[in-house]
């Protein structure tokens, strides 16, 4: 069996709370797997790029791949789905989706205020050590092409320009879309109940409406507290790791969840790296630069959206007029 609904994103909106209360119903069959990543870039890409990444139309043996790899375990539940927030930004997704599962599919989509989802998106990558620069550098390189493809802050939130992509292949009465700061957040069990309706699930069903989820297992780091020591602690068990740190060399976590897997990283500037990283995870989103980002790159787009989706989302926005 394949899909009958998927849940396309955004990344850091709300998409793993509603994994985890929906996989739980027992007429819904999710993967063990949140996200499969299997729609618009290709299987040997580990890091998903700003454009997805293309491949010819779907066959059968993908097909069967990704049934096999991924609903292997179903059994005869009604509503079969999967969730890949990078659906809603890949650029061949909603092509490759229509090709293999047709127009009757249904989507679920989550929005988010898109300057706070987008730093959201930073803090993780900063805390999972796969950032550097400060967020405002990250903003301004993007928007001008400065920045690697595979960072997509402020692409993966213009959501009108992706919603549009998808409404040009599939019927807008497919589309179920909820607000993060008001849906998820503040009314969430009433949220559940009308997705749960969308499904055409049962409804009335109890359940946990506390499972708040995306409790992140990131390393916590403490670089320079010890002389010629770093340590590492994996949060799961409180485990603390200590490494020997050679004065031009610095150990530097490469993998994650593979706590284990750590390199010498030789760098003149690795320690001032490492340092900013750290102070980094400090810092809270600023309001001013939030409301300049906001008029910069986003208000016109959430307009179009409106329009688009017909949803007032001006709760976002309204504190700037």
């Amino acid at each position: 069996m394949l899909p009958n609904w998927i849940g396309i994103g955004p990344p850091r909106a709300g998409t793993t709370t509603l994994w985890e209360i929906l996989r739980h119903h027992p007429d819904i069959y999710l993967p063990v797997s949140k996200e499969t990543h299997f729609f618009g870039i290709k299987e040997s890409v580990s890091v998903v790029g700003r454009r997805g990444i293309t491949f010819p139309g779907l066959n059968a043996s993908e097909k069967a791949r990704y049934e096999i790899n991924f609903f292997s375990s179903y059994k005869g539940q009604k509503s079969i789905g999967e969730i890949t927030p990078g659906y809603i930004y890949y650029d061949m997704a909603p092509v490759e989706i229509a090709r293999l599962l047709g127009d009757n599919v249904k989507f679920l989509v989550t929005l988010r205020h898109p300057v706070k989802r987008a730093y959201s998106q930073y803090m993780f990558n900063v805390r999972n050590l796969l950032e550097t620069s400060s967020f405002e550098e990250t903003m301004t390189a993007e928007s001008s092409a400065r920045r690697s493809i595979d960072v997509n802050y402020l692409y993966s939130s213009l959501y009108a320009n992706h919603i549009n992509e998808y409404f040009r292949l599939f019927p807008k009465e497919n589309f179920f879309f909820t607000v993060f700061e008001t849906d998820i957040c503040q009314n969430i069990e009433k949220t559940i109940r009308k997705i749960l309706t969308f499904l055409e699930v049962d409804h009335s069903l109890s359940f946990n409406p506390k499972l708040k989820l995306n409790r992140t297992l990131l390393p916590q780091i403490n670089y320079f507290e010890k002389e010629g020591k770093a340590e590492i602690s994996k949060p799961d068990t409180g485990e603390t790791y200590s490494y020997d740190v050679l004065p031009d060399t610095i150990v530097f976590l490469t993998g994650w969840p593979d706590w284990d897997k750590i390199i010498n990283h030789p760098s003149e500037n690795c320690k001032k790296t490492l340092l900013r990283i750290k102070n980094n995870l400090k810092k809270e989103l600023d309001p001013d630069l939030e409301a300049n980002l906001m008029k910069k790159f986003f208000v016109g787009n959430i307009k179009t959206l409106e329009d688009l989706i017909k949803v007032d989302l001006s709760i976002w926005y309204a504190n700037l007029m």
